[in-house]
């Protein structure tokens, strides 16, 4: 029987450069990157070895990286999963705020059968987008349905950790974790707290992904 916060064990076999690319059309795909996420995690957490205040920096800013790309690939999955499975006239405000350069327009008037140029938007928009904050989440996961971050079970906490976390990845990454009125003092950094909550930001991706993977499994 599946546990909460594991995986079943999917045959994930190696696909064409193409379909890698934008491999939408099946739920092993989705679980190959919750797969990469894992795996990572377990890599950036093993750094802590090190007693060095720098490395567990580092961790903070790799960590706040590959939540980053986790959402960014995620969304697009399944924005493009819902506009397969969905009628786009009833995504309602959802969407309302999308802005599509002509060019992508020109293309699925020229091929309207084709996800070719919504595939090419997207990796375009994500490419320059930034999902590490609690509200960038947060607006993230309202494309896939509305109010979907506040339903989470213990989402007050969930939000309150990844912004203490943002916020000491933003003082590392933009000023070295020099303490504000200072030339070279730096703050200090927990390595217990770091280490303690690296565990709970794996299962909230484990958790997002799997409600995702449901709603999913629930529209084939």
């Amino acid at each position: 029987m599946q546990q909460k916060g594991e995986i079943q064990n999917r045959d994930v076999r190696p696909r064409s450069k193409d379909s890698r690319l934008y491999p939408i059309e099946n739920l092993e795909s989705y679980d190959e990157l919750l797969t990469v996420a894992k795996k990572n995690i377990t890599k950036i957490q093993e750094l802590s070895r090190a007693n060095n205040p720098d490395i567990i920096r580092s961790q903070i800013v790799l960590i706040s990286s590959l939540i980053d790309y986790y959402f960014c690939e995620m969304i697009q999955r399944c924005m493009i999963r819902i506009t397969k499975d969905e009628n786009v006239q009833q995504l309602d405000g959802r969407w309302k705020n999308l802005k599509i350069e002509f060019k992508y327009v020109q293309e699925a008037i020229a091929k309207p059968e084709s996800k070719k140029w919504l595939k090419k938007f997207l990796k375009n928009q994500y490419n320059s987008k930034t999902i590490q904050s609690p509200e960038q989440i947060k607006q993230a996961l309202s494309i896939i349905e509305n109010q979907f971050f506040d339903n989470l079970n213990n989402k007050n906490d969930k939000e309150e950790l990844l912004e203490r976390w943002y916020k000491r990845r933003n003082q590392i990454a933009h000023s070295f974790d020099i303490k504000e009125n200072s030339l070279s003092d730096r703050r200090s950094v927990n390595k217990q707290w770091v280490q303690n909550n690296i565990p709970k930001i794996k299962n909230f991706i484990i958790e997002i992904h799997e409600i995702i993977l449901e709603k999913l499994e629930v529209d084939n």
